[in-house]
């Protein structure tokens, strides 16, 4: 969740700001959101993939049966 939350940030910070998230204006905080805009998506690969996450809890938390692999 905390993966999805980040890149749903940084989009609407992307929609809002548009060209100045990039651009060095020199007006605060604007520059800054880019880092974070880069950074989402190595901040999901680090936290392990959803699908992968998705079925740990199911097979763990919930006792469902592992996921046949052909």
């Amino acid at each position: 969740m905390y993966g999805q939350n980040l890149t749903r940030a940084a989009h609407f910070v992307s929609d809002v700001l548009g060209p100045r998230l990039i651009a060095d204006t020199g007006q605060w905080g604007t520059y800054a959101w880019s880092e974070l805009l880069l950074a989402t998506p190595a901040l999901r690969i680090l936290g392990g993939t959803e699908e992968i996450m998705k079925n740990i809890l199911a097979e763990r938390v919930l006792g469902l049966p592992k996921e046949v692999r052909p």
